[in-house]
């Protein structure tokens, strides 16, 4: 196995430049990494109830005692827990894969296959 940072310089390439190729080898550990995300089906049921969930925690605020930074804070704080906990309740982890349609395009195809041809390649 090659050193993290081995590098060579091909001077006899150099023609008439003062400038010379430079060959630097990067080992890349062979990893996989799993990745995931969570989602809710456009018009679904899951969906109707996550919005009727967080409209009903927004009627539910309470500002008549908003007087300062801290009860501000206070609040949104609680907002943004309450919807957490709403889209995890509502919501599915799926595995992103090359076949997930909602993001996945031509460009990330191309990614992925020079990568996986790189990943493979002996030198």
């Amino acid at each position: 196995m090659r050193e993290l940072n081995s590098h060579s310089i091909l001077s006899d390439l150099q023609l008439f430049s003062d400038h010379a190729l430079l060959i630097v080898t990067i080992s890349i550990a062979e990893e996989y990494i799993d990745s995931f995300k969570f989602s809710i089906a456009k018009n679904s049921k899951e969906e109707s109830r996550f919005i009727e969930e967080v409209t009903y925690a927004i009627k539910s605020i309470n500002a008549d005692d908003l007087v300062n930074f801290f009860k501000l804070e206070e609040i949104t704080t609680l907002l943004a827990s309450t919807i957490d906990h709403t889209w995890k309740a509502n919501s599915k982890q799926i595995k992103i894969t090359k076949r997930s349609k909602s993001w996945w395009n031509e460009e990330c195809n191309n990614a992925l296959n020079m990568y996986q041809s790189l990943r493979s390649w002996k030198n």
